[in-house]
């Protein structure tokens, strides 16, 4: 009987692991689809037959004919940059943004904040405000590279490790 039940257990745990194999190859193949369905949407668009050329940049490959290629700095009419500076925190205020308030994972920066400053720190202290539209960049850490856009009607500025960029509107609308 023991044996019976052991000859059952490794049956079924063998199809269960199995399953789970299967399973997880599925979930590695999707991941692969929407990776090459975000590039073929980036670069092509929504017209899958649209007229292609050369970027210029190996990693990149072919970019629609009608495409420019520009410089990043052409972009920016701003780079809030305020690294270096500390200013005295207080406990009520005007938040401001750090590496941990950009997780990527949200459109917005995290508010859920317990560091601030105070009015006349925001208006002298600083190189550089936040507006509305304004990108952020983490530039440290496990989170390096992740980005928010500053929502509209909130005020803030950033600090430690975090770059902003504003865009210039002749460019992007």
């Amino acid at each position: 009987e023991q044996q019976q039940i052991v000859s059952f257990l490794d049956t079924k745990t063998s199809l269960i692991d199995s399953l789970i194999e299967k399973t997880q190859r599925k979930i590695e193949l999707l991941k692969e689809k929407r990776t090459s369905l975000i590039n073929e949407v980036v670069t092509k668009g929504l017209n899958p037959n649209v007229e292609m050329k050369d970027s210029g940049v190996e990693w990149i490959g072919e970019i629609p004919s009608h495409w420019e290629l520009k410089k990043f700095k052409h972009f920016i009419s701003k780079i809030i940059d305020n690294r270096g500076r500390t200013p005295e925190l207080v406990e009520s205020g005007i938040p401001y943004i750090e590496v941990k308030h950009i997780n990527g994972d949200s459109y917005h920066p995290n508010f859920n904040t317990d560091n601030f400053i105070t009015q006349n720190t925001y208006d002298t202290f600083l190189r550089g405000y936040l507006e509305e539209g304004d990108v952020l960049f983490s530039t440290v850490g496990s989170v390096l590279g992740k980005t928010s856009i500053f929502p509209p009607n909130k005020k803030g500025c950033i600090i430690q490790n975090v770059v902003g960029f504003r865009f210039n509107n002749s460019y992007v609308p």
